[in-house]
């Protein structure tokens, strides 16, 4: 059922933003990316490969992006970007004034060019952008169900002259570099995200030897067991004598005071709820010897930094995200429940069973699994 309390206000709203198709574009490059900090990470990359490209490298690069992940972009993506264009999600979705005068402002920019970026566009965030912004050519991915129903699809696609199907790549990263590959018509030697540091980056703090903790999961469903952590984290510290630094926003901060309380040896335990910024955890994350998370936003950073990770999930999206493919040479573990990891390497069946959502026990996953992997990953 549409929601006719949010859809007819942001059609209108969309509407009276509009611009006419002009006679004349600039000779601009729109990228819009508007997903989430995870997503940004797979993409990020790929700038370098736009900016000095005989099809782009005498355009104006103007990235349209998710205020979230400002932080990075700016700190390590400016060389490859003219211009930065913010977006407050939240304002965007429930505050149409907001949304009026934002649209209103990526739309004057009349691009030459405009690619939308994500490949599970949104009808009312990113492909609304695409609809009220002239441009002379539209480009995007041809889109699947996670963000949008068929029928929004069905009128999104018509906003955009080419639409790239990426079907034949599972691993995120692989449909981002095959879709700029052929948009740019060359071939892109990348196997996994990479983030080189420096020192405007690194903490002034000296942690010694620790492992990250970073709880993270938005939906109760990807959350593991909080006592879980707690007993983790525990031994941790009695086996390895490691330092744990406690990781997150706002929403981690109340479960990250919990493990804090329950544990034995807190002089081991620093919480650093929202003290780093997305670049300075970039750069706590390469001195790390592990991170333990149930978020896959978070993997992605340390993957960019070559950092040891053991990730906790349900199987949600299963191959898209997590795992990485084995030629990436990633050293992530990524452990789920029984169903799926007795099965893992039938990576296509499992994509397909589980490509939006699995339906699986998160907390079906015992300790003694996890601290197996820890065993592994940490040397005595």
């Amino acid at each position: 059922m549409i929601d006719l309390t949010k859809f007819l206000p942001i059609t209108i709203t969309n509407t009276a933003a509009k611009q006419h198709k002009p006679t004349i574009f600039n000779k601009v490059l729109l990228l819009i990316k508007l997903d989430e900090i995870g997503d940004y990470i797979l993409f990020r990359n790929l700038l370098p490969y736009i900016k000095s490209s005989d099809k782009f490298k005498n355009y104006k690069i103007i990235l349209c992006g998710n205020i979230a992940w400002k932080n990075i972009a700016e700190n390590f993506d400016s060389e490859f970007v003219d211009d930065f264009v913010w977006m407050n999600k939240q304002k965007y979705l429930n505050n149409l004034l907001y949304r009026f005068r934002f649209l209103k402002k990526v739309s004057s920019i009349k691009p030459k060019i405009l690619i939308n970026c994500s490949y599970s566009r949104s009808f009312f965030i990113d492909d609304s952008i695409a609809a009220v912004t002239p441009a002379n050519t539209k480009i995007s991915f041809k889109t699947d169900l996670s963000n949008s129903y068929k029928w929004q699809i069905k009128i999104s696609d018509k906003y955009y002259k080419i639409l790239f199907d990426s079907n034949t790549e599972i691993f995120d990263f692989y449909k981002n570099r095959s879709f700029f590959e052929y948009i740019l018509n060359i071939k892109i030697e990348l196997l996994k995200p990479q983030i080189t540091l420096n020192n405007k980056n690194k903490t002034d703090e000296s942690y010694g030897n620790f492992v990250i903790i970073f709880l993270g999961g938005k939906r109760k469903y990807k959350k593991w067991k909080l006592t879980y952590f707690i007993e983790i984290a525990n031994y941790i510290i009695s086996k390895y004598n490691l330092n744990i630094l406690l990781v997150g926003k706002k929403e981690e901060i109340k479960d990250n005071n919990s493990l804090f309380n329950h544990l034995v040896n807190k002089e081991k335990v620093f919480d650093l709820s929202e003290k780093t910024t997305l670049a300075e955890l970039a750069y706590l994350l390469r001195k790390a010897k592990l991170l333990i998370s149930n978020d896959s936003g978070i993997i992605h950073l340390a993957a960019s930094v070559n950092t040891k990770t053991i990730v906790i999930l349900n199987g949600s999206q299963y191959g898209r995200f997590i795992p990485y493919p084995i030629e990436s040479g990633t050293a992530i573990s990524a452990i789920y429940p029984a169903e799926i990891m007795n099965n893992r390497y039938e990576i296509k069946k499992l994509y397909k069973q589980y490509r939006y959502r699995s339906l699986l026990d998160i907390n079906s996953i015992r300790t003694v699994t996890v601290k197996s992997e820890i065993d592994r990953l940490i040397p005595e």
